[in-house]
């Protein structure tokens, strides 16, 4: 949790700012957007010692200043460090005020800035003991690296992006509809086709389908177009759709088995069975009668 002491800085700073009606140069802003805000995965060196680190930078406040916060696990032990960073219009310099839970605390003022580096100088205590210094944080295409001397000896931290988690797929839920995937064609009680494709789309999360019915003269009976995905709320494979005329439907699916299927609309009691009958075929039954899709050849 950020301490109170942080809190009243980031409000000074951001007072201070807005008193003076002076805001922080746009393309410093552009480059801590682009080179510096983020989680990042860091390793610092010091002492003779490695030491793990996590770095998060953030906007707050409407882009007023930002929140740092640093952990770290040195000998077993887990520090955790947080501050404001914010922009000194008088002094024309990026403040970065840090304190952390074993009582010791940093200040680094930035004042020369290029695309490549920033320097400044830093200053501060560790382990109780006072240290001050140059400070240099250089921007890499691959990362950033820190360095200071902390009581006569190199401070130096590298660090790169941590890596996104991919979202999570939703194919665990959708893999039973691999069985469709292609095209399809089924004789209708009209004396026409019927056909109906499937495809996998967005990393396979979704199923495009499409279904066209047409009577023996190929005039369109019938044509639906939809998007079938699984509803989190609703806890099913749901084919929300639209039709020819531009009319919302939608269908719930349920999974019975390897083999067999079931489709309704919401509240209809009209329920549509369907069966695989072997991997080229398969039946759709409703009241009224059935129709058998065949898989279309070099489909």
């Amino acid at each position: 949790m950020v301490s109170a002491a942080i809190l009243v800085l980031a409000a000074s700073l951001a007072a201070g700012q807005a008193e003076g009606d002076a805001k922080m140069p746009d393309a410093l802003r552009k480059q801590i957007d682009e080179q510096y805000v983020g989680e990042w995965v860091a390793k610092a060196t010091f002492d003779g010692e490695t030491i793990p680190e996590e770095w998060s930078v953030q906007w707050a406040d409407g882009k007023a200043w930002l929140v740092i916060q640093v952990t770290s696990v040195n000998k077993g032990k887990k520090t955790v460090a947080a501050g404001v960073i914010g922009w000194d219009a008088v002094d024309r310099s990026l403040v970065v005020q840090m304190f952390d839970t074993n009582g010791d605390q940093g200040t680094t003022r930035w004042k020369e800035f290029s695309p490549t580096a920033w320097k400044g100088q830093g200053s501060g205590s560790y382990g109780g003991k006072k240290w001050e210094s140059a400070t240099t944080l250089e921007f890499r295409k691959d990362g950033v690296r820190y360095e200071d001397i902390t009581l006569g000896k190199p401070w130096v931290s590298v660090a790169t992006r941590k890596p996104v988690a991919p979202p999570p797929s939703q194919y665990d839920h959708l893999k039973s509809l691999e069985f469709f995937i292609g095209d399809w064609e089924a004789k209708n009680d009209q004396g026409g086709m019927t056909r109906w494709t499937f495809r996998w789309d967005l990393d396979k999360n979704v199923v495009e389908n499409e279904i066209v019915s047409r009577g023996p003269d190929g005039k369109v009976l019938f044509s639906n177009k939809g998007t079938l995905g699984w509803d989190p709320e609703a806890r099913r494979i749901t084919n929300w759709c639209f039709d020819q005329a531009g009319r919302r439907q939608t269908f719930l699916w349920a999974v019975q088995d390897g083999k067999s299927w079931e489709t309704w609309a919401p509240g209809s009691q009209d329920a549509m069975q369907v069966t695989a009958i072997d991997k080229d075929s398969w039946r759709m039954e409703r009241k009224g009668g059935s129709l058998v899709f065949k898989r279309r050849p070099g489909a």
